[in-house]
Order: structure tokens, then C-alpha cells, then sequence
């Protein structure tokens, strides 16, 4: 079974720090980034398959479709038997943490930045 990472996140450093520390440890495939969940989800329309895993990482506050909004049009798509979503997000706001957990595709919350540990838990 093949496996992706998908980053999304408006933020080109955060973007890019996910991916750095993605390739230092995961087994997963070359991950795939996007700078909005609009097209994050429009690929995931054009080529998301019940035969491969998918890893998303989330950012909650962005333009054009915000992270909320991307999760309540996948979640009509994706399958939480082969999809783990992980919220990235530089809010503290305790609201946004229980808002996460209805979500069945969310399998976590992490407050920005990302560190190795927080990839090495999700690995292991």
C-alpha cells in the first residue's frame, strides 16, 4: 500500500520546515505541499484512492478555504481506515483543540512549530 504526506499551509517556511523533517525520518513518499486547502482538496478529489495512506497536515488559518472548512468537505470524501490528519497551528486557543477532536480524521493537534518528536511519535 503506498503512502503520502500532504502538507498544507499558507506559510512557505512552515511549509517547508513539515518537509525537511518529514524526509529526515519517514518512510512515506516525497510529500506533496500546498499553500491552500482549496487545492489540497481538489487534488485529493482528482486522485485520493481507499488503497493508499494519507498523512495531512493541517494549517487551521488560511485564505480562500480555512482548515475547518477543508475538513468538513473531506471528511464527506476521506476514510479515517487510511487517512490521519494532524492540525498544525500557531493558536493556543483551547477552543480550536476540542473543535478538533469532532473531527474523526483528526488524529492530533500540534501547536506550531513542529519539532523531530512530534514526527518521531507519529512514526512510532
Amino acid at each position: 500500500m503506498s503512502a503520502h504526506n500532504l502538507i498544507i499551509d499558507d506559510d512557505e517556511i512552515s511549509l517547508l520546515l513539515v518537509e525537511k523533517l518529514l524526509k529526515k525520518q519517514d518512510s512515506f513518499s516525497e510529500p506533496i505541499k500546498f499553500f491552500d486547502a482549496k487545492n489540497a482538496y481538489q487534488y485529493l478529489q482528482k486522485n485520493y484512492s481507499s488503497n493508499c495512506k494519507y498523512r495531512i497536515f493541517l494549517d487551521i488559518n488560511m485564505p480562500l478555504m480555512d482548515g475547518w472548512e477543508f475538513l468538513d468537505e473531506a471528511s464527506n470524501l476521506l476514510s479515517k481506515k487510511n487517512t490521519c490528519v494532524y492540525i498544525l497551528s500557531s493558536s493556543n486557543n483551547k477552543i480550536d483543540k476540542i473543535k478538533s477532536e469532532e473531527y474523526d480524521l483528526v488524529k492530533g493537534f500540534i501547536s506550531k512549530p513542529l519539532r523531530q518528536a512530534h514526527i518521531n511519535n507519529l512514526i512510532n
